[in-house]
């Protein structure tokens, strides 16, 4: 029993250490939305974390593009790949798993980035954030 713990210890911290080095690269090569969106985020105020590494079930780890971290809500924002039969199938799997862990998603299109106005973007993230606040009081009862 003692080695399996030992085990999984050795995997979280691992996967901390891959967790690091991948938001490291990741942060080194943002893609043109992914700054677009870090500097809308700065200005609307927001405290955020950028590319942030998250470890689920002491298992599976995953990097985060954006996490509002008042709020624990992820922002991803989806290139192509993301529409594909695979690529939804993944990502329903990571929503899944990320929300056990008491995070909640929003995602956008990279394309989104570009055609909606700082105020609609803005407008889309407080309803968000107003849906998990309701949550929470909701699951407090």
């Amino acid at each position: 029993m003692a080695k399996k713990k030992s085990n999984k210890k050795d995997i979280v911290k691992f996967l901390e250490e891959k967790g690091k080095e991948f938001s490291q690269e990741l942060k080194n090569n943002a893609t043109e939305w992914e700054l677009k969106f870090l500097d809308i985020l700065k200005q609307l105020g927001y405290k955020f974390e950028f590319q942030v590494p998250v470890i689920c079930n002491k298992k599976h780890l995953y990097i985060l593009d954006f996490l509002l971290t008042d709020y624990q809500l992820f922002i991803e924002l989806d290139g192509k790949q993301h529409f594909t039969k695979e690529g939804k199938k993944k990502d329903n799997l990571r929503t899944k798993r990320l929300r056990k862990e008491g995070y909640e998603p929003l995602r956008f299109a990279n394309k989104q980035i570009d055609a909606f106005s700082i105020e609609q973007l803005k407008n889309i993230i407080e309803t968000k954030i107003k849906l998990i606040c309701q949550k929470k009081i909701h699951q407090a009862e």
